[in-house]
C-alpha cells in the first residue's frame, strides 16, 4: 500500500512501529507459555553412587513389599514421570 501510494510513509512508519511493538509483547508471551528446560540435576558423588547401586542390587535379590523406594534411587533410574487419572508412566 506505501509502494501504490495508498498510504502515507508517515502513516507506514507509525504502523510499523506499533506492530513491532505488538509483536515483541506476543513473542514474550509465548516464551513465558513454553516449558522450562529441566534443569540438571548434579552428578552424585561416589559414595552416593555407590549407595544407589547397593540398594538396587539388594532390591534384586530381596525386593521390598512396603514400596518405599529411596528419592536417590528414583532420581538415578527415573527420568520423568507422567501422571493419568488412573496410572502412571514411569521413564
Amino acid at each position: 500500500m506505501r509502494a501504490d501510494g495508498e498510504i502515507t510513509k508517515n502513516y507506514f512508519l507509525n504502523k510499523t512501529t506499533e506492530i513491532e511493538a505488538r509483536l515483541k509483547m506476543i513473542e514474550d508471551e509465548l516464551a513465558k507459555l513454553k516449558p522450562h528446560e529441566q534443569k540438571e540435576t548434579k552428578p552424585c558423588d561416589l559414595d552416593e553412587r555407590i549407595a544407589i547401586f547397593k540398594f538396587f542390587l539388594m532390591q534384586s535379590i530381596y525386593p521390598s513389599d512396603d514400596g518405599n523406594i529411596p528419592e536417590d534411587i528414583i532420581r538415578a533410574f527415573v527420568s520423568k514421570i507422567i501422571v493419568h487419572e488412573s496410572s502412571f508412566d514411569w521413564y
